[in-house]
C-alpha cells in the first residue's frame, strides 16, 4: 500500500521495476530527491515519474548501493532487487526512522513495515522473554537487532542486509556510523565561534532541512506543541512559504497555555487545530496504540495518537515535527545530572575521602536512594554493569559506549570526552524511542511525521559543536536547571521574533493528564495481566502486589503502564484478541469504577 506524498499518480506506484528487471520497495521520504534528479537528468538518464521513488532506484542503478546511500538525505527503508546480481538488498536510513522487520528460515526471506504484516505467512508468533526485559524494565527499546517475538527481526539504523537468492547466506553490515560524524577539525572551528555565530550556522543548516522536509504534494502541516523547538520549525516554514500554516496542536485538561499557542498562531497568521477535552478518553486508545508500536513505549504517544487522528480527518498526511532537538543539543535534565556527576569526578580529586567514608560509614553514598543491597552482591550496584550489558545486549553496549569516547578522544580531557560521548550516544540510541513513536503512531493514522532537527547536515554540525557551548553552565531558578539547554535554539527563536515566554518555558514533555493516570491505576487494578504472570512464572497476585507497593511515583506509573502494555501485546500477538475487544474491556471495567 502507498500513502501517496510525492507524485500522486499511479506512475509512483510500488514495486518499482526498472527497464533492465531492478526492483525496488520503498518506505519514506527522499528529502533531496529534486536535486539528485536534476544531476541525473544532466547525465541524460529519463524518469517517467515525478516520485522520489523512481530517483532512489536510478540513483542506486547508476551510482551502486553504497554510494547512492551516501548521496540520499531521508527516513527510509528499501529493498532493492538487483537483477543481474541476483541478489536482494535492504537498507535502513541512518538513525532508524523507517522500521524494516524481517524473518529468515532457510531460504525463505520475509519482510515488511510491520510486524504484522509478517504474521499471516507464520504458524503464530511466540514472546521471546529475554528479549522483552529492556523494554519493560529499562529503556523500552529492543535491542541487537532483536524484537521482543521469536524469529522476527530488525534492521537496525544505517545498515544494509544483502541476500543472495536460491542460498541461505544472510549478510549484515554497517554502511554508516554516527561516531563516523565526529571531526575533529569542524569540531575545534566551530569551539572558536561565538554564541551568535554558532546560532547562526545551526539556523542556516535548519532553513535547508526544513525547506526539504516542506516538500509534499499532498496536504502538509506542523506538529505544534507551543514549545521552543516545534515553535522554530513552525516559524521557518512560514518564512520559506509565506501563507497561512495548519498547526495541530493537542490541549491536556491539566495545562491551559492556549494563550500563548494563540498568540503565537496570530503572529504568524496561520490556523490552529486543538484536539482537547479527551483527557478521560485517552486510557481507550492504548490497545490501538500499542497494536501500531507492536513493542512497548510510554505514554506520551496517547495524545499524538489522538492528534493524528484529527489531522487525518482535515485530509492532511504530512505534519513537520520538533521531535530531536532535546538529544542534539542537551535538552534533557538527564544531561545535566550526568555533567554534574562528571565535573565532580574530574575536578575533585576526592576518591580517597569517598572510600574512606565508605568503609566508616557503609551505606551513605546512597542515602538519598533506594537501596539495591537486598539485590546485588557485592554490595555495589556498580556490579550490576556486566549483568546488564551481557543480560540486555550480549555484552555489546560498552563496547559501543568506548566507541562514542574514542570519537572525541582528540580532547585530551575527560570531563568533555564523556559528555559529547553522552549526547553521541543519546543521538545514537536512546533517541529511537521517538522515532519509533513517530513513525508508528502516524502512520496507523496514515500520517507521515517529518522531523527536521535529524538530517545529516544537522546531526553532524550539532555533533561536532562542543555539548558547553549548546547547553553552558547558567543555573536558573525559574527553568530549574543548572545548564541552559539548547542556547542555540533559543538564540534562533528570539531571532525569529518568537516571545519570550516560549524562548524560556520549562520542559513538561507531553501531558496526559491526571484524569487519565487515575484511569490507568484503576484498570490495572481490574484487568487481568495472567499472560504477564505466566511468562515470568510467577503469580498475578504478586505483580500487582509490586506494583500497589512502589512509593516511587514516577516509577510505579511507568511500570504499571509498561505492565498493562506488555499484557496487551500478549493478547493481541499472540491470543490474537483485537484492539477493539480490549478497548471494550477496559470502557466495561472504567464503566464500574
Amino acid at each position: 500500500k502507498r500513502l501517496s506524498i510525492q507524485d500522486l499518480t499511479d506512475l509512483g506506484s510500488q514495486p518499482m521495476i526498472d527497464e533492465k528487471g531492478n526492483v525496488l520497495c520503498f518506505n519514506g521520504e527522499i528529502y533531496n530527491f529534486k536535486k539528485l534528479k536534476e544531476i541525473l537528468n544532466n547525465k541524460r538518464i529519463k524518469f517517467k515519474s515525478n516520485s522520489d521513488t523512481e530517483v532512489l532506484l536510478k540513483t542506486i542503478n547508476y551510482y551502486g548501493l553504497e554510494k547512492a546511500l551516501e548521496l540520499i538525505d531521508g527516513m527510509f527503508s528499501f529493498v532493492y532487487f538487483d537483477m543481474k546480481q541476483n541478489k536482494i538488498y535492504a537498507c535502513t536510513d541512518l538513525f532508524g526512522m523507517k522500521p524494516l522487520y524481517y524473518y529468515v528460515s532457510g531460504n525463505n526471506f520475509i519482510f515488511a513495515s510491520e510486524i504484522k504484516a509478517i504474521l499471516p505467512l507464520l504458524n503464530g508468533l511466540k514472546i521471546n522473554i529475554n528479549n522483552c526485559l529492556n523494554p519493560i524494565f529499562f529503556t523500552n527499546l529492543n535491542s541487537n537487532n532483536k524484537t521482543m517475538f521469536d524469529d522476527i527481526s530488525s534492521l537496525d539504523a544505517g545498515q544494509i542486509m544483502s541476500h543472495e537468492i536460491n542460498t541461505t547466506q544472510f549478510n549484515i553490515k554497517e554502511y554508516s556510523n554516527l561516531c563516523s560524524f565526529v571531526d575533529e577539525k569542524e569540531y575545534l572551528i566551530n569551539s572558536k565561534l561565538n554564541s551568535r555565530d554558532i546560532s547562526n550556522k545551526v539556523s542556516e543548516t535548519l532553513n535547508n532541512a526544513v525547506k526539504t522536509h516542506l516538500i509534499s504534494d499532498a496536504n502538509t502541516g506542523i506538529l505544534f506543541s507551543a514549545g521552543l523547538d516545534s515553535s522554530i520549525i513552525a516559524s521557518k516554514a512560514f518564512n520559506h512559504t509565506n501563507r497561512s500554516l495548519s498547526l495541530f496542536k493537542y490541549q491536556s485538561a491539566d495545562l491551559n497555555d492556549s494563550n500563548l499557542a494563540n498568540e503565537f498562531v496570530e503572529k504568524i497568521k496561520s490556523k490552529i487545530f486543538v484536539t482537547k477535552n479527551i483527557d478521560k478518553n485517552l486510557i481507550f486508545n492504548l490497545p490501538h496504540l500499542i497494536y501500531a508500536y507492536e513493542t512497548l513505549n510510554n505514554s506520551d504517544g496517547s495524545p499524538l495518537y489522538a492528534v493524528c487522528e484529527n489531522a487525518k480527518k482535515l485530509n492532511f498526511k504530512v505534519l513537520l515535527t520538533g521531535d530531536c532537538a532535546d538529544e542534539l543539543f542537551g535538552g534533557y535534565g538527564s544531561f545535566d545530572n550526568y555533567r554534574l556527576n562528571q565535573f565532580i569526578k574530574n575536578n575533585f580529586k576526592i576518591n580517597w575521602l569517598t572510600n574512606l567514608t565508605n568503609k566508616v560509614f557503609p551505606g551513605l553514598r546512597s542515602l538519598f536512594i533506594e537501596s539495591m543491597h537486598h539485590m546485588i552482591s557485592p554490595f555495589d550496584d556498580r556490579f550490576i554493569n556486566p549483568y546488564l550489558d551481557f543480560s540486555l545486549y550480549k555484552g555489546t553496549k560498552n563496547l559501543e559506549w568506548n566507541k562514542c569516547k574514542e570519537a572525541y578522544s582528540f580532547l585530551n580531557n575527560n570531563y568533555h570526552i564523556n559528555c559529547n560521548a553522552f549526547l553521541l550516544d543519546e543521538v545514537k540510541n536512546r533517541m529511537k524511542r521517538f522515532l519509533v513513536r513517530s513513525d508508528r503512531v502516524g502512520m496507523s493514522k496514515s500520517i507521515e511525521l517529518r522531523i527536521p532537527y535529524l538530517t545529516r547536515d544537522m546531526v553532524k554540525l550539532a555533533l561536532n559543536i562542543p555539548f558547553n557551548r549548546k547547553a553552558p553552565f547558567m543555573p536558573s531558578y525559574h527553568r530549574r536547571r543548572l545548564f541552559l539547554d539548547k542556547k542555540p535554539l533559543r538564540q534562533i527563536a528570539k531571532n525569529l521574533g518568537i516571545d519570550q515566554k516560549i524562548v524560556n518555558r520549562v520542559k513538561i514533555g507531553t501531558p496526559t493528564g491526571e484524569t487519565d493516570e487515575k484511569n490507568l491505576f484503576y484498570v490495572v487494578s481490574i484487568f487481568s495481566l495472567k499472560n504477564v504472570a505466566n511468562l515470568f512464572d510467577i503469580k498475578e497476585k504478586v505483580i500487582k502486589n509490586y506494583l500497589n507497593n512502589i512509593k516511587f511515583y514516577p516509577m510505579k506509573y511507568r511500570l504499571f503502564w509498561t505492565f498493562l502494555s506488555f499484557e496487551i501485546i500478549i493478547r493481541m500477538f499472540v491470543n490474537k484478541n483485537s484492539p477493539n475487544e480490549i478497548e471494550a474491556e477496559f470502557r466495561s471495567i472504567l464503566k464500574g469504577k
